[in-house]
């Protein structure tokens, strides 16, 4: 009976778990493609790095399930050993749901970040052929009223004396 108690434990925390992981699966692939569309102009990226984040995250979560689903759990009977490992699977999922929000955040603030350093580059570049057509040029090449580059040849040099 004993065995049997045992047996029907590890497999309905197995069949919990794994609809758990299945289910908050699919809500970080439905959520998360909305939300790498929005970083990735192209929606084939998106759907591709939306299924291997997916991949990642199942496969984390589930071997985490099977390892916990071995573990020996101190407890008076198996209904209480059976909720004690379901509230670490729980957990597991919390984090790793977690983790793969903060993941997608990350991708999109990179992504962020790297457009508007193009687009400042973009405008620096501009403002600069604008301001080269408004500067006449002095005999040395250089626009006159421009900021000027800081060369080697162009900054004093200074020289130290002897050491004592």
């Amino acid at each position: 009976m004993a065995v049997a108690e045992g047996l029907g434990s590890y497999v309905l925390l197995l069949v919990l778990g794994i609809a758990l992981t299945v289910l908050v699966g699919q809500i970080l692939i439905r959520t998360g493609e909305g939300f790498l569309e929005e970083v990735f102009e192209d929606q084939r990226t998106a759907r591709s790095i939306n299924r291997l984040l997916s991949v990642l995250f199942h496969l984390v979560v589930l071997g985490v399930l099977a390892l916990i689903s071995t573990m020996e759990v101190p407890g008076d009977d198996w209904l209480q050993i059976l909720v004690t490992k379901l509230g670490v699977v729980l957990l597991v999922l919390g984090a790793a749901h977690g983790s793969t929000m903060l993941l997608l955040a990350r991708i999109r603030s990179k992504r962020r970040e790297q457009e508007l350093a193009d687009e400042m580059s973009a405008q620096l570049e501009q403002s600069r052929q604008q301001q080269g057509s408004h500067y006449p040029n002095d005999h040395y090449g250089q626009h006159v009223g421009a900021p000027r580059a800081h060369t080697p040849q162009s900054r004093p040099v200074i020289e130290a004396g002897p050491q004592q």
